[in-house]
């Protein structure tokens, strides 16, 4: 994980993992606001209730963290290796802090900061090619847990201040800040990804059998880099093969 070159942390998509949504939802239908409670499967397709209607297709893929897909209902119920998901989320707090430039590096500095011990124990530079300089701090579990209990401005001191005392005075000012506490979030509940209860880890690490006309994406279900960008990628691919295969 710690891993920079040949690493998990290797690459970066400029302008974010939401920026690769942004494109290629730009010539698909989406439908935003719409949280799927209840999946009906039929031989022929699927219902998906929402609470703002139906909406009818061929087939369904659920790519949410599974502790969320355990919440949405199932009619026929689901065999019992998908309905007992038995995973929590793990905890994670993010935050970036924006500068005119990665002034570190004017000083042979990289950008990176590993402080095991600290409340901040790993910043790294994440900013765009010839763009301004951003440090994103990663921040897991318990620690996490602490910072989200701060008020605003004492969470940002603590994180800036992580930033400051390995590259400089500088990096307690910075020009824009962007934080978000995953754990806080209804729709996903933590990060980075879903781990098995005690006793479950068959949860994760067998094969998501389709059911009927439901698939089965997401980070969780990949079969390597599972929890990163490349799992979710490797996993929507296989979904895509086996809905295309129903529609052959």
């Amino acid at each position: 994980m710690f891993g920079v070159e040949g690493g998990a942390q290797e690459s970066l998509l400029t302008g974010g993992a939401g920026a690769l949504a942004e494109r290629m939802a730009a010539d698909l239908d989406i439908h935003l606001a719409r949280p799927a409670t209840a999946i009906t499967r039929t031989p022929g397709h699927v219902v998906v209730d929402t609470p703002s209607g139906r909406i009818r297709a061929d087939n369904a893929i659920v790519a949410v963290p599974p502790p969320v897909a355990a919440d949405i209902r199932h009619a026929p119920p689901l065999p019992a290796d998908r309905a007992a998901r038995n995973t929590i989320m793990g905890t994670v707090y993010k935050a970036v802090a924006v500068y005119d430039t990665p002034y570190w590096r004017a000083t042979g500095r990289s950008g990176e900061v590993i402080a095991i011990n600290a409340l901040v124990p790993m910043i790294f530079d994440v900013s765009p090619p010839d763009g301004p300089g951003h440090l994103a701090a990663l921040v897991p579990g318990h620690r996490a847990r602490a910072l989200a209990a701060m008020i605003p401005e004492e969470r940002r001191n603590t994180v800036l201040g992580t930033a400051a005392h390995a590259l400089g005075a500088p990096a307690n000012h910075p020009v824009d800040w962007h934080e978000k506490a995953w754990q806080e979030d209804p729709h996903v509940r933590g990060g980075y990804s879903a781990l098995p209860r005690v006793g479950a880890l068959a949860t994760l690490t067998a094969p998501p059998t389709p059911a009927g006309r439901v698939h089965w994406a997401g980070a969780e279900t990949a079969r390597t880099w599972t929890g990163y960008l490349e799992g979710a990628v490797e996993s929507g691919l296989r979904a895509a093969r086996e809905v295309l295969a129903t529609l052959s």
